[in-house]
């Protein structure tokens, strides 16, 4: 019943998870950056991050082996640190980029509009002299102050906190599947029936054969 319990609560887990960290890109792709083609990456490469996670950790609620939730914590934990970054990064470079003027972008010293700093993306995409500015459009500053204290600086947090949870699941699977092949059901009640059992639990511990878990058990009986 536990372990059913578990499982449940694993694949609603995951399915929280890719919920969250695929929508929250999403929203601030159509929020902020006004759905531009320039700005895809940062939906494509979180998406799919969030994405693969979520997967894995559905593969390993649903199977009995240890490959699967083995790559699932190692996959949440590496995952969660790079979108974090990779998150906060683009925040970071939003807020720098729309305290500068665009004409002091790299670029934008032939482009007409960034003078008056009034550059929209399509503009900067578009107009003779603009192509090579590196500016931010004038309308994604816009937005970004509206979003900034609500969304914007959470991201990168939301994002590592949400992949990394659910990687609890798989390493509590791991572990009681550690637990259950330390020792068979019938070592342990032969050592709880037998009257024997102190001579045989301490004749396990062989300096040939210190298996820690034999030991820990021994220490506790032999004493």
């Amino acid at each position: 019943m536990a372990v059913a319990k578990g499982r449940l609560l694993a694949i609603a887990g995951c399915c929280f998870q890719m919920l969250i960290t695929i929508g929250l890109p999403l929203s601030q792709f159509f929020l902020v950056f006004g759905a531009s083609t320039a700005y895809m990456h940062i939906v494509i490469v979180t998406g799919s991050s969030a994405l693969l996670v979520g997967l894995l950790g559905l593969g390993s609620a649903l199977t009995r082996g240890t490959v699967l939730p083995s790559l699932h914590v190692v996959a949440s934990i590496t995952l969660a640190a790079l979108m974090g970054g990779f998150n906060t990064q683009t925040y970071l470079d939003l807020s720098m980029m729309c305290r500068w003027s665009q004409a002091a972008s790299a670029g934008c010293a032939t482009c007409l509009c960034a003078a008056s700093n009034s550059c929209t993306t399509s503009q900067l995409t578009s107009l003779p002299g603009c192509t090579s500015c590196r500016a931010m459009g004038a309308e994604i500053c816009d937005r970004s102050n509206t979003w900034q204290m609500l969304l914007l600086p959470y991201t990168g947090a939301i994002e590592a906190l949400f992949l990394a949870v659910p990687a609890v699941f798989s390493i509590q699977y791991l572990l009681r599947w550690a637990n259950r092949g330390l020792f068979s059901t019938t070592d342990i009640e032969a050592a709880k029936t037998d009257g024997r059992w102190a001579v045989r639990l301490c004749s396990w511990v062989h300096p040939l054969n210190l298996n820690p878990g034999v030991i820990g058990l021994a220490m506790l009986y032999c004493t």
